[in-house]
């Protein structure tokens, strides 16, 4: 999955745009084709950026950005309880005028963003839909 994200502000000078690329390792991508292959990708999608919120909450992640070269970081996220893991390459920088200051940039607010964003796009899952669910999720 690709996320793009650009933040901008009314009283800021400058935008930053940060890309996310989240790759979901054999486990994970097995689970998500399941999801897929039962007419539910965007239930996959949404518990893909549900786990990563997750993690993030525990792990809070930071980049500081000084100028306008990009700043990025690789994080793998585990889930401790199932062989499931994510591979998570993250780059942000400022575009426009430098204002000769730092800015750190919580990455976990951008999965919240994500998470958010991605919640309110999807509907509620049909009796029939959420069987097929139960049923993914108890072949882990």
């Amino acid at each position: 999955m690709d996320y793009t994200l650009v933040e901008t502000g009314p009283n800021r000078p400058f935008t930053f745009l940060t890309e996310i690329l989240v790759t979901c390792n054999e486990e994970a991508t097995l689970r998500y084709q399941a999801y897929e292959r039962a007419g539910l990708d965007w239930i996959g999608r949404l518990i893909i950026a549900e786990v990563l919120t997750e993690f993030a909450e525990k792990e809070k992640v930071d980049l500081l950005v000084q100028d306008q070269r990009p700043v990025g970081v690789n994080i793998r996220m585990q889930d401790k309880g199932s062989p499931m893991s994510y591979d998570l390459r993250i780059r942000t920088r400022r575009l426009g005028e430098d204002n000769g200051k730092d800015q750190l940039i919580h990455f976990t607010n951008h999965l919240r963003q994500i998470r958010d964003y991605v919640r309110q796009r999807v509907r509620k899952p049909t009796r029939e839909e959420a069987a097929r669910m139960i049923k993914i999720a108890a072949n882990r």
